[in-house]
Order: structure tokens, then sequence, then C-alpha cells
């Protein structure tokens, strides 16, 4: 026990506290454990000392040292940490309602660290205390925490009996459509960047996947936790060791204009993501599925060899070359989306375009001018209801910033996503103008600069090596980006995702930069061709201040070319980029979404059998430890090669206004604007 809980508990002053701490001491009853800690010296002792209490005072001692607890913890790190101390302690105290969410938030905290069997113990008690205490839902929604857990764990047969009982008790418990909108209809004005396409198979961007989630939706959907649940799919089944999945779709399933929707809408969108013709940059989301691959990439030409297929109007069976723990998560991918196979006859590829889109998500589209604004209503064919009471949504797409921010503060705005559209110093005189609006919320992401490893100079890994080495991470994070961002002194996997591995990037270090540099022939900078970094805009304050660095450090001058983000994506998605800054956001909470997605993706062009090798084994490992060891082995082996450098790891930073009451946000996902709760003017 810690002095601070102890107080807590107690309820004693300082004086007296150290007082009686003290005689414990003289007494040997109890002995220090560092500075500000204690234990009881013999087992024994504490067994005696907890017996002479009586149960009342039992009871009332844990609820003191469960309130304490709660309220030492200032991160969600540290309340994840102490959720298993705090649920013992309110169980204990009799207060089992109290400890149900903690039970919950333990499960959780241990299956983001891989700590499966922990994570299975908590959500089993959890569920049991569920089903106690009659909460359905809660425990529909645990048992699915769980069939997931199983499922990372490789353990099949565990995760489909979980996901069965998961499935059917969420069918029972789950409310009718509308029975969550206790608050009176409202619309929800939000900012945000123009989409490139409505098209869920040409998603590309994060900017645009976000607005096609809200116009439709998959199988599967992710929750606010990162959690998968059933969406177009009320169950599936998993057969053949995890490579056979047997998708049951719901009934009457139907498109906005009421055609109905059925299981062939999805094998005919996940063949049309795979066809070359279709250049759809997110086909790699679907290459674990039988065929995928060798298809996408013309080595063949038969489509029926993927192994995707619709057996009757709500059964799709999907098979794959290997088992994938991640591959419920892709399921909620706008790669894994359907099409409207009657509109794709009617008006071939231009089926998305405004005039002819149909969508099976929570929103339709119901206006849109292009860089200005659009309008989204709530789907009356949207099968699964929604928490939330925002029935309209306003999405401004102006770029003109100064005039957005005028229209937050009169009001005319509710939601603002600062950290993907403005600078540092603007963020900061926001942070100052509305304090209590600021919500930090969670996001996988990674900040990195990429190197072309086969343009010269950057095919020379001593020059990349010079660059790393003469990047000032910490000072970049501190006193550019006003600790918005944490430094990235670990791989690109960020922090909160399993795989992270921190400490192993490249120190600080210009003389080792100054050295290698001049071994690969280009001393004191003499030499040293020209050369520009791309960017986005909002990152053009830090690039510049690395660029000072490689000037000061190497001699060498870079010029920075920046751009707002559709042109930034357009560069990425035609011009190619020997240095530029970019960012990752997480897909899927895993690993491999940053290790072999992210690569896939991006400009690098380097490759690695080594790297390769790895990623590919940790694919399909069924043992965890084993497979994050791999996925460790791959982070070293990425950072010593230096294709890519992890810069900084960042959350989202939103202002919000007052009026909304609950706005829901994952780290895998920006908003869930479905389950936004407004209140009344």
């Amino acid at each position: 026990f810690t002095v601070d809980v102890l107080a807590g508990i107690s309820r004693l002053d300082e004086d007296a506290l150290l007082r009686g701490l003290d005689e414990l001491w003289r007494r040997r009853i109890i002995r220090e454990q560092g500075a500000t800690a204690y234990d009881f010296s013999h087992d024994k002792l504490r067994a005696v000392a907890y017996a002479d209490l009586s149960p009342m005072k039992r009871r009332l001692l844990h609820r003191r040292a469960a309130e304490t607890l709660a309220a030492l913890t200032s991160t969600a790190e540290e309340a994840g940490a102490l959720a298993a101390r705090i649920a013992h302690h309110h169980l204990a105290a009799g207060d089992e309602q109290k400890a149900l969410g903690y039970l919950v938030q333990a499960g959780d905290h241990a299956r983001v660290m891989y700590a499966h069997q922990e994570a299975i113990g908590y959500y089993e008690r959890a569920i049991a205390l569920q089903r106690r205490l009659n909460r359905p839902d809660a425990a529909a929604r645990t048992l699915l925490k769980l069939g997931l857990t199983h499922h990372d764990a490789f353990d099949f047969t565990r995760a489909r009996a979980a996901y069965d009982e998961g499935f059917a008790l969420w069918q029972h418990a789950a409310p009718p459509a509308g029975r969550g909108q206790v608050l009176a209809p409202q619309t929800l004005r939000v900012h945000w960047n123009s989409p490139v396409t409505f098209d869920p198979g040409l998603t590309a961007d994060s900017d645009t996947a976000a607005l096609v989630e809200e116009l439709f939706t998959g199988l599967a959907k992710h929750t606010p936790d990162a959690d998968i649940i059933p969406a177009a799919a009320q169950a599936w089944d998993v057969e053949d060791g995890g490579r056979r999945y047997v998708f049951h779709l719901r009934r009457n399933l139907c498109w906005s204009d009421g055609a109905p929707l059925t299981a062939a809408d999805f094998e005919v969108g996940w063949r049309r993501v795979l066809d070359p013709a279709t250049a759809a940059s997110c086909a790699h989301f679907l290459y674990d599925i039988r065929g995928a691959q060798a298809y996408h990439r013309g080595e063949t030409t038969d489509p029926t060899a993927i192994g995707v297929r619709a057996t009757d109007d709500r059964t799709l069976i999907v098979e794959l070359e290997q088992p994938a723990g991640y591959f419920p998560h892709l399921l909620a991918n706008p790669a894994t989306y359907p099409v409207p196979r009657h509109r794709l006859a009617q008006a071939g590829a231009a089926w998305a375009q405004p005039e002819h889109l149909v969508c099976n998500g929570p929103y339709r589209l119901e206006a849109w001018r292009p860089g200005e604004r659009l309008t989204l209503v709530r789907n009356a064919c949207y099968a699964e209801g929604a928490a939330g009471n925002a029935e309209r949504v306003e999405v401004d797409l102006r770029t003109e910033y100064t005039a957005v921010l005028a229209d937050y503060t009169a009001g005319a705005l509710d939601v603002i996503y600062l950290d993907i559209r403005f600078s540092i110093a603007e963020i900061e005189s926001l942070r100052q103008r509305f304090p209590g609006d600021l919500v930090p919320a969670p996001r996988l992401a990674t900040w990195f600069v990429g190197f072309d490893a086969e343009q010269p100079p950057w095919h020379d890994v001593r020059v990349r090596h010079a660059f790393v080495h003469t990047m000032d991470r910490e000072m970049l994070a501190g006193a550019v980006l006003k600790g918005m961002a944490l430094p990235a002194t670990g791989g690109l996997v960020p922090p909160g995702m399993p795989g992270h591995v921190p400490g192993i990037g490249l120190a600080f270090d210009p003389p080792a930069g100054r050295r290698l540099l001049a071994e690969a022939g280009y001393p004191g900078g003499r030499g040293f061709p020209a050369q520009q970094i791309a960017c986005q805009v909002n990152s053009q304050e830090h690039i510049e201040f690395l660029a000072e660095q490689w000037r000061r450090h190497l001699g060498v001058e870079i010029a920075v070319k920046s751009a707002p983000w559709p042109v930034f994506l357009q560069w990425e998605e035609r011009e190619r980029l020997p240095f530029y800054c970019a960012a990752w956001l997480a897909d899927y909470p895993d690993p491999d979404n940053f290790l072999r997605s992210a690569l896939r993706w991006r400009q690098t062009r380097w490759q690695d059998p080594v790297f390769e090798g790895l990623i590919e084994r940790a694919r399909t490992l069924p043992e965890s430890r084993q497979r994050l060891a791999l996925y460790v082995e791959a982070e070293q082996r990425l950072v010593e090669q230096a294709a890519i450098v992890p810069l900084n790891y960042r959350r989202s930073l939103l202002l919000i206004k007052p009026r909304v009451a609950r706005y829901p946000v994952s780290g895998v996902r920006p908003w869930f604007w479905q389950d936004v709760l407004i209140n009344p003017a």
C-alpha cells in the first residue's frame, strides 16, 4: 500500500497517518517498500489484521479503497492498469454495479496488451455478474469482446461459441430502431475535409473513409471501444481452423431506394475492388482471401477463383488463404462494403455520383456542393437503428478556416477537428480561446518521414541514417508541437496498440549523422543533390523545423513543398515522391495494419526479404506472444533500414460545443454520428 492510498482509506490527517505508520514500522509489523510505499512484514500479520475487522468495517474500507484508487488515475492508461484492483475492492464492498464497468475495463486493457488469458478471465467474470444483475445488453457486448479475444488468440472453437451466444443475446437485448432516441431530433453541424469519392471500393484516405462509413455499412462495424459487432451480418460461423467464414445476413436488408440488399451485393463489391481494372488502392485489405492477391495482380483472370461467394440472398461464404486473427476487423473497412448491383448495372462506374448514389448506412446523402457543404439525413432503410438523435448532419467542407472559426464562435458549428487541419500556432490560439470546448480524443496514428529507397541519394542507408540522426524528435514534440504529440522514439506501431515497441528509434546524434553523410560521399553536405520534402500544409511548421536541423547539422539545404490534403493525396497517388512527410491512421487495431498495409500503400519502394518474411509469418501465427515477438523483430528491422522514420504519435483534437452531450470517438474511427446525443437548444 502507498501513503496516498492509505490516506484516502483511513481518512486520517497527514500527521496522524505518519505517526501510525512510524509506530507500526518500529514494531516491525510493516516494512518500507521505496519512498512512499509499505508492506506487511509477514503475510500472517496481514491475514490477522484483516480477520480482526468486522464485515461492515471491511466493506467500508474496500469501498474507500476503490474510490481512492479511482481518484488517483489521471489517464486512460492508468485507469486501465488499475481497473482490476478497483473492481476487486468494489466487489468486496458489495458494490456489484460499480464493479461491472471496471471488470470490463480491465478486460479491455488486458486485451490490447495481448494478455489474452487475463482478458478472458475478466470478461467471463463480468458476463456472470451482468447476467446476475439482469443486464442482457451489456452481457451481449461483453460476449462479443470475449469472442474477439478468443479469435485474436486463434482459439476459433471458443470464439465461435462466444460469438454465437453473444449474437443470440444481442438480438434478444437490442432495442428496436429509434428507442435510443431519448431526445428530440437535432441537426449536427460539423467541419470536415471534402471526400474524394463516395464509392467505398475507391476509398483511399481517412477523410473520405469517415464519410463513407456513415453512408454505408459492412458485415460488421467498429464500436467506440474499437470492438467488432454485427452490422449487416446477423451472425457468422468460423470454420476450418479460421480459414472459412459463413456470414448470415439480417432479414429484410435494403438500399436507401428500397431495393433489396443481398449477399450477392457483397460478393460483387469485393470482386470489383480486386478487379485490376477498378484500380482500387484499398484492394490489399482483401489479400487474405483465397485467390484475391493473385487475381488483383493479374496472375489469374478468373474472378470465380476468389474465395468469396453468395450461396443465397442471406448467406456469404468467405475462404482465406491462412487464418488471420485480425480478419473480423476488416469487415468494418470500406473495402469490404457491398455495392448496389442494380445501380451499378444502370450507371456503371458513375453509380457513386450523387445523382445515382444509394447507400445502406445510417445516413443517406441529401445534398452536396463540392468544396462547400454536404448534408446527410437519416436513412429510413438502415436496419440497425441508432442510439443518438442527430437526425440530420450538415458538413462544412470549406478550407477558409478563418470563416470556419467565425462560424464556430457564432454557434453555427458544433464540431471542428483541429489536428488534421490547423497549424500548431492556430491550435495553440484556439486552446486559449475555447478551453472548455477542447476535447483530446483517442487516435491510433503515427506521423513519419518516408524515403524512396530506390532513388539516389536515398537508396543509400547511410544517407537515410544521417538524416534520422539529425532529427531532434524530442524538441519537435515539445518546442514545435507544444506537447500535442509524443516523440516517436519507438517504432511505427503507435502506443496503445499491441506490438508497440518503445525506445528502439535511432538516437539524435548529429556527429554520427555527419560522419555517415561523409562516408556516403557528401562531407559537410558538399555535392548533395537538390532535394525537397513534400508534406501537407498543416505539417509545414514542423517540417521546416527539421529542414533547419538538416541545414545546421549536415550542411544540406532541403526545400519544403506543401499542399492542402486533397492535393497532397493526389501527389501520393500520381507522382513519385522521393522524400515526404505523411501519417498513417489505423484502419484496424493490429500491428499488421501498420507493418504490412501501411508499407504497401506508401511510396518507400523499400523491399527487404527479412522484413517481409517476419510480417508474413506473424500474420498467421496462432500464439500471440510468438506473433508479437515477430512484429518486434520487424519493427527493429524497419528502424535499422530507416525507409520510414516515425516522427511523433498523436491524438485527435476536437472543439465540441457544450450542447453536444455525447460524441463517441475511437482510435480507429473519428466519429459515430448515429450515436451522437445533442441537447435541445
